[in-house]
């Protein structure tokens, strides 16, 4: 159990014992409340003015004392006074039950009491702690609450704090408020602010890194207003403006408050539509607008604004919504037009410009048909040796024609088509550098092929040393076996 600082040296066997002592004989909480204070007094006292003797050791020389102390501190107040003796004598007289105290020491302190009060008027007897009843009758009402509040205790209330555990309990409730205070306390002056400056350290480390921002579905409308003869009206006019998803008649999608504008002399006003920031000048009256709902543009192709003025029908023809600067910069990237941009997901034409890959990478085309050039004069330009790792069969149909072409223009050696073969194995098969064959087609034929080779000098300046160079530049003994071999030789 708890026991204040002051009250650890008492003898907590002697104050139970006297506490049950007083229950048995059927004393009220209160008084024995009062009983048990007044002796802790006497004997927090004792071992103050005699702390060499046992704190239960008691006589006459400490009662007389003890009187002479109360006499001095409380001689102004006659009625505590006289508790505190009457609640010594109680307890001397549960001292002689208990054998704790004398006989001779009970009366030789009554007698004593009896020569020392000059004050008869106070009686010293147990019946002094218990509160008497007090007259009501010329009390105020709130005098008679505050006297209730400050003296009464239901029945209920002296019930619970004769159990031998109401003061654990409490003791329990105030050590879990002082728990509950201090954790506030700390959460507040250390926890919290230290949250603070790591949040902030993070942002800072983390830098300006914002979430894309979501357009305001805010619509700016300015407008002007003119009576039947094409005045302008320049007094506060109430406005409705509603949104629909067809030209004429259906239901409103969208319905704002009831705006009062108040034009300029020419008749215009300016309104923001769906705003919601109060402090916005555009909402004239600080009063927000009815919210624009997010899918009302994102499930409607089409949008139309319809304007009712005062006390008239709705205005025709209602003014389609065009695409604001949101909308719009939503349908490109870094200001480049989504429709500028190849796709991955469906056939799309590259058409204009060069597509061009740096010098170093690898453009790698993994297709069972590519296509270069749809017209005559399509060009395909290739400026590096390439390498075939495959079969290269190209097929002309009718009268296209594979054509080597080349300018020469400088004293250079050049040989316009080249074809170069290594042979390094010994082999059984035939292989051959230049092959040409005029293949079956199954179906009789009604004309002549002309040639396979055909050989034209169509230079009429300049004579053409050899038309077919036969040469030798490997220097071996018998360079060629046959240098024609035909079955025929026309």
């Amino acid at each position: 159990m708890f026991l204040p600082e002051r009250d650890k040296n008492l003898p907590q066997d002697l104050l139970a014992s006297f506490r049950q002592y007083l229950q048995s004989a059927g004393y009220s909480t209160p008084t024995v409340k009062n009983y048990l204070t007044d002796l802790r007094h006497f004997l927090i006292w004792k071992g103050g003015a005699f702390p060499s003797l046992n704190i239960k050791f008691i006589h006459s020389r400490v009662l007389t004392a003890y009187y002479s102390n109360l006499k001095i501190d409380l001689g102004s107040k006659p009625s505590i006074l006289a508790r505190r003796l009457s609640s010594l004598v109680k307890f001397l007289q549960f001292g002689v039950e208990r054998n704790l105290v004398s006989t001779q020491v009970l009366a030789s302190f009554k007698q004593f009491l009896i020569h020392a009060t000059q004050q008869p008027a106070v009686s010293l007897n147990e019946n002094n702690l218990t509160p008497q009843p007090v007259d009501l009758s010329n009390y105020k009402i709130h005098q008679k609450i505050i006297h209730h509040i400050k003296n009464t205790r239901p029945g209920w209330y002296q019930r619970y704090h004769q159990k031998d555990w109401a003061s654990t309990l409490h003791t329990t409730i105030m050590v879990l408020f002082v728990i509950t205070v201090t954790s506030l306390v700390l959460y507040t002056e250390v926890i919290k602010p230290q949250l603070e400056r790591t949040r902030d350290d993070l942002s800072k480390q983390l830098g300006q890194v914002l979430p894309a921002v979501s357009p305001p579905r805010i619509l700016s409308f300015q407008g002007r207003l003119t009576d039947d003869n094409d005045v302008p009206v320049t007094g506060a006019t109430s406005v409705v403006f509603k949104i629909y998803n067809v030209r004429t008649g259906g239901a409103a999608l969208w319905t704002s408050k009831t705006w009062s504008v108040t034009p300029d002399q020419n008749g215009i006003f300016s309104v923001c539509l769906g705003g919601q920031d109060t402090a916005d000048d555009c909402l004239l009256n600080g009063v927000a607008d009815t919210a624009i709902p997010a899918t009302l543009f994102s499930e409607n192709d089409a949008l139309y604004l319809g304007v009712t003025a005062g006390a008239d029908s709705e205005m025709t023809p209602r003014q389609r919504i065009a695409s604001v600067s949101y909308a719009l910069n939503s349908d490109s990237l870094d200001g480049v037009d989504s429709l500028s941009f190849l796709r991955s997901d469906a056939s799309d034409n590259f058409t204009s410009g060069t597509l061009t890959t740096d010098d170093g990478t690898t453009l790698t085309v993994n297709s069972t048909t590519i296509g270069i050039g749809n017209a005559s004069s399509d060009t395909l330009t290739i400026n590096a040796a390439g390498t075939v790792n495959t079969d290269l069969n190209l097929v002309f149909l009718g009268s296209e024609n594979l054509r080597t072409t080349s300018s020469v223009t400088t004293d250079t050696a050049v040989n316009v088509s080249e074809i170069i073969a290594t042979h390094n194995i010994a082999d059984s098969t035939t292989q051959r550098a230049l092959f040409i064959q005029n293949a079956d087609d199954a179906a009789a034929s009604a004309g002549t092929f002309e040639s396979l080779i055909s050989l034209d000098n169509a230079d009429a300046n300049e004579t053409i040393t050899n038309a077919i160079e036969i040469t030798n530049t490997g220097g071996g003994g018998t360079p060629y076996t046959n240098l024609f071999n035909s079955p025929t030789l026309d």
